[in-house]
């Protein structure tokens, strides 16, 4: 709670409230030395006023929701562009996974499936990434002048995003697939693939948030983004067979999370052909897609018993990158209180 010694002390929602104008005029970026100057002004007893870790959590994540529903226009723009775009994708790969045996027993119709799926977990890691990429350097330095101050810490602002960022990015990807889904007659399980592309989606925002707090405004970051994209189509195993990569440089895909995303959706997506086909075509199927080195599979080093490592090294990725910003710019932090 807020320490009370030295008579009675506004709480932190009290606080926030009395600087919300502040924090508002935050939102242009000053300069460094203006902002460091500044800080003397701001409050300095709540320096000392320590909330719990829980109630820096709520109030951020209650602000992060109050900031997300009060800017209508970008929640439009968002959804609005994620159903246009996937409607395009859709009728582009029109029942590319349909039960036809052309699509299951051909090597042009298999690559012209996995193509459709790679689109899907291509197209969700720009969507779900690219708003965090643009908005953060925005909000950085509300943060920079908050956490300098002392009003909260920068393990609880981190953790506390993922309140909003979690939900809307869940939703977001089934918008992707309610609208592609059925269009492309996809053979997976839908809320399997729902939650395989929130993952990535996530992976993907959270190198987003390292970009983010590496750069100094949204131009900068912009000018950075083909570091996040760039690797992580080369190595998603649709342009070139991951098998086929040099191996000085196959370790990066480790740190791709859209290889994994683009395994776990193939996975769901082959796992059980159509019971329409005939035991002929399951065999012939089977050794297109999963049976042998020239396989869909083995060509893209996919195996259906690593779905959890692939999870994991998802997993480890987000801790990863969401560490590291939240180190990058507590640094900051510190810096600029110093």
């Amino acid at each position: 709670g807020i320490n009370r010694g030295g008579g009675a002390r506004a709480t932190l929602a009290e606080f926030w409230k009395e600087t919300e104008n502040r924090m508002l005029v935050a939102n242009t970026p000053a300069p460094l030395g203006a902002a460091k100057e500044s800080l003397t002004d701001v409050a300095p007893a709540f320096k000392e006023a320590k909330a719990s870790f829980l109630r820096q959590f709520l109030y951020l994540g209650l602000r992060d929701a109050k900031n997300v529903v009060r800017d209508k226009g970008s929640l439009i723009a968002r959804f609005g562009s994620t159903i246009f775009i996937n409607m395009i994708v859709a009728f582009v790969f029109q029942s590319v996974g349909s039960s036809d045996p052309y699509h299951w027993t051909t090597i042009p119709g298999v690559n012209n499936h996995f193509g459709g799926l790679s689109q899907l977990a291509i197209g969700g890691m720009f969507g779900l990434a690219q708003p965090l990429l643009l908005s953060f350097p925005l909000e950085k330095p509300v943060f920079l002048r908050e956490y300098a101050t002392g009003t909260y810490g920068a393990a609880p602002y981190f953790t506390s995003k993922l309140l909003v960022e979690v939900p809307m990015t869940i939703v977001q990807s089934m918008v992707i697939f309610f609208t592609t889904f059925f269009i492309m007659e996809l053979n997976g399980n839908f809320l399997y693939m729902v939650l395989a592309t929130s993952l990535l989606g996530l992976v993907a925002a959270s190198t987003a948030l390292l970009i983010g707090a590496i750069a100094s405004n949204p131009q900068i970051a912009i000018q950075l983004s083909p570091l996040l994209f760039v690797p992580q189509i080369l190595f998603s195993g649709f342009f070139i067979p991951t098998s086929q990569i040099p191996s000085f440089m196959s370790w990066a895909q480790y740190l791709c999370s859209l290889k994994y995303g683009v395994n776990l959706l193939t996975i769901a997506e082959f796992r059980d052909p159509p019971s329409s086909l005939t035991p002929e075509q399951k065999a012939m199927s089977d050794a297109i897609i999963r049976n042998g080195d020239e396989s869909l599979f083995g060509r893209n080093d996919i195996h259906t018993d690593q779905e959890w490592v692939y999870v994991a090294i998802m997993a480890g990725v987000f801790c990863l990158f969401r560490g590291l910003a939240c180190a990058v710019l507590a640094w900051k932090g510190r810096t600029l209180s110093a």
